[in-house]
Parts: structure tokens; C-alpha cells; sequence
């Protein structure tokens, strides 16, 4: 078993350091919740765990019947982004409706307003 780290090992291990390291200047500006941080560290470890230990990811995929371990990953990834993006859709719609009724209120106050004149 070679015990030599491999390039794309270094080189994503480095690339979830940098995501961790916005993660945290975030919380540290107050822009996102400890909560939200708290998922990101757990899904990064586990990501880092994968990364240096592919045999895990390898057996995990094996007991939710998948064959390959990247196979599973990409499966799970692509779940997780339909999943955020449904979010991020729906959140976009609320917020729409809620400009829409805002720009309706404001509109009907001014009309008032122009009214009682």
C-alpha cells in the first residue's frame, strides 16, 4: 500500500481549507449562523475523511448498494444540489411576493396621500 500522499489528495485537502477559511471569516462578520457552520465543518471533515481514506467511501457506498465509491459521491452531491437549489428557488419566489406586495402597499399609500391633497 503506497502511504504517499497523491496530488489531487493535496491539492483538494487544500481546496476545503480555503472553503473552511471563508467559512469561518463569515462567521466572524456575522454573515452566516453557527449552526450553518457547523454543517459545513461536518461535511468538509467528512469530505477530507473520503479524500484520505477512499477505501471508506468505497465501503459506504458498498452497504447502500453502489459499487464505487465516486459513484456514490456524485449521486449524493447531485441529491444535495437539487436539494439547495429547490431552496434557493422557493426562498427566490417568497421573496418576490413579498417585493410585489410591498410595491402594492406603497403604491396604494401614495395614492392616499396624493388624495388627501
Amino acid at each position: 500500500m503506497n502511504t504517499q500522499p497523491l496530488v489531487m489528495q493535496i491539492i483538494l485537502t487544500m481546496i476545503a481549507m480555503l472553503g473552511l477559511e471563508r467559512i469561518v471569516s463569515r462567521l466572524r462578520a456575522r454573515q452566516m449562523g453557527l449552526g450553518i457552520v457547523g454543517i459545513w465543518f461536518f461535511g468538509t471533515a467528512i469530505f477530507l475523511l473520503f479524500v484520505w481514506r477512499p477505501e471508506l467511501s468505497t465501503r459506504f457506498s458498498q452497504m447502500i448498494g453502489i459499487g464505487r465509491g465516486v459513484d456514490a459521491a456524485v449521486y449524493i452531491a447531485v441529491a444535495i444540489l437539487f436539494y439547495a437549489m429547490l431552496r434557493m428557488l422557493l426562498r427566490l419566489e417568497r421573496q418576490e411576493n413579498l417585493i410585489t406586495r410591498l410595491v402594492s402597499e406603497i403604491a396604494l399609500l401614495k395614492n392616499d396621500i396624493e388624495q388627501k391633497k
